[in-house]
């Protein structure tokens, strides 16, 4: 640390936006608390389009060389590492002038999954989707020897709110089993209440590995299916407490439930081990989930009512009747796409039958009626007058043919008398 003409320590400048740090990183804006310092967003004053976030340690540790030491682990520990589900870091630094230590990583422009608790509702595919991805950024980690141990909602962040692309971030309590195995708060209890595995709280006496992390994976998307914050307990014994008993996976889509019992197991030994067993059990998942649907939120299709048109006018006047008419032009639609078919206003029913005009239905049929009434009159007078002509015709013939041959001749037509007489 600086100090004065009197040999005194110089007190240690703020850290504020527009200071520049290492003649190199000017500082934006604060952006949050890491799990062991503030975090800043800051921009390379060589490439001022190139935006960083720069995580400082703590005043009150920052005169600790061995916490100092401690915090540069976390960089030379991430630096083995390049993969998309990890935040990428990129140096460790100290500012002799500011006597400030701070590491710089990629800058995530996105929300973190704690902020989305509560106001988003994740589909059971989403969230399998974000369990494998974290996987396959733990993996990497895992596999080159680092242990997360405070995987939780808020150090997971989505790039452009992607929920397709999380990036882990805040390796500050990184345990380096491929070193020491020491962590930068030590060998304690490193990690959130909320969110750690039973053995980071020493029940069960366990030593922490891979299977720590999956554990705390476990909470953050059971959490994200709740809709809200998980009572897992906030002190030490409350914590052990509530983790003695598994916790209810009710709000996990049933396919997923067996996956998320065995990364929830109390006991290490009967925990998924390593997160490529993870990633093999959590593949088939996905073609389970396309044929399943939840039984209170199930996908139901639109259901559409298309107004009924009046029955089309047939001969006679008469109605055509349901058996007449074409069967699909007369129930009530149901189509699975509201595109499909449009409701049209009552108003603009007419549009169904061009001849028919809603404005004036009892009109229509009464004129309709009163022509076939007046057809029917014309026919029946007609027949009446046929009847009465061959009545007359068949009298005229008889008297005729009486003079010529009363004796010999056959009467003429018996059949003329025969239709008078039934006309009387």
């Amino acid at each position: 640390m600086a100090e004065n003409a009197e040999g005194l320590p110089a007190p240690r400048k703020a850290l504020e936006p527009g200071r520049v740090l290492n003649n190199n990183y000017r500082i934006l804006e604060r952006i949050g608390e890491g799990g062991m310092g503030a975090v800043w967003r800051a921009a390379n004053i060589f490439m001022e389009e190139d935006h960083v976030a720069i995580k400082v340690i703590r005043t009150e540790q920052a005169d600790d060389d061995l916490f100092r030491q401690m915090f540069g682990k976390e960089v030379k520990a991430m630096l083995r590492l390049n993969n998309p589900r990890l935040v990428a870091y990129r140096t460790f630094a100290h500012d002799p002038e500011l006597d400030i230590s701070f590491i710089v990583t990629e800058f995530i422009d996105g929300p973190s999954l704690k902020s989305l608790i509560g106001r988003r509702n994740f589909a059971p595919a989403e969230l399998l989707s974000l369990l494998t991805e974290l996987a396959i950024g733990l993996r990497a980690a895992h596999k080159a020897g680092i242990i997360h141990r405070d995987l939780a909602p808020d150090n997971v962040l989505l790039e452009d709110g992607d929920i397709c692309r999380p990036k882990i971030i805040d390796f500050g309590i990184v345990k380096d089993t491929a070193g020491d195995g020491t962590t930068i708060i030590g060998s304690g209890f490193a990690g959130k209440y909320g969110f750690v595995a039973p053995e980071q709280l020493g029940e069960p006496d366990y030593a922490i590995g891979p299977w720590t992390d999956i554990y705390s994976l476990g909470l953050v998307i059971l959490g994200l299916a709740r809709g809200k914050a998980i009572d897992m307990g906030n002190t030490p014994g409350a914590a052990i407490r509530r983790r003695r008993d598994a916790p209810d996976l009710s709000p996990i889509a049933a396919p997923m439930q067996p996956l998320l019992a065995a990364m929830l197991a109390t006991h290490p030994d009967d925990r998924i081990r390593s997160a490529d067993e993870l990633l093999d059990r959590a593949q088939p998942l996905f073609a389970q989930l396309e044929d399943w649907a939840a039984p209170d939120d199930e996908d139901i299709l639109p259901t559409v009512v298309t107004p009924t048109p009046a029955a089309p006018i047939g001969p006679m006047g008469s109605a055509i009747t349901e058996e007449e008419e074409p069967e699909e032009d007369e129930v009530t639609q149901i189509v699975a796409e509201v595109s499909a078919v449009k409701a049209e206003p009552d108003a603009e029913a007419g549009d169904y039958d061009d001849d028919y005009d809603d404005d004036n239905d009892d009109g229509a049929f009464a004129g309709e009626e009163e022509r076939g009434k007046g057809k029917a009159a014309r026919i029946g007078l007609g027949v009446i007058a046929a009847i009465a002509l061959a009545i007359v015709g068949g009298i005229a013939l008889g008297e005729f043919a009486s003079p010529f041959d009363e004796g010999n001749a056959q009467d003429p037509a018996p059949a003329a008398v025969s239709a008078s007489t039934d006309a009387d």
